[in-house]
């Protein structure tokens, strides 16, 4: 089985690894989130090692959730980012 690298939040965005941490041990929400997304992720990374083809209508939904998955969970982390201060 080939391995096929996981798209974890601190790979994507490791500027904010030490907010990830926070939000994860602080915000039940973002954790349970976050859980929620890595175990996608895990799924649609076993499909890849599974040869599934790319035009595979599951697959692909399950990599759009995945995306938006990301971009909630990133909206939260700038949210949460001290840098990022409304104004």
């Amino acid at each position: 089985m080939p391995y096929i690298e996981a798209h974890t939040l601190e790979r994507d965005f490791p500027e904010h690894v030490d907010i990830i941490k926070q939000l994860y041990e602080e915000n039940l929400e973002f954790k349970l989130e976050s859980e929620r997304y890595h175990q996608l992720d895990k799924k649609i990374r076993g499909l890849e090692a599974a040869g599934v083809t790319t035009d595979d209508q599951n697959y692909n939904s399950l990599k759009r959730l995945r995306v938006q998955m990301k971009d909630q969970l990133y909206q939260q982390i700038i949210d949460f980012s001290p840098a990022h201060e409304p104004g």
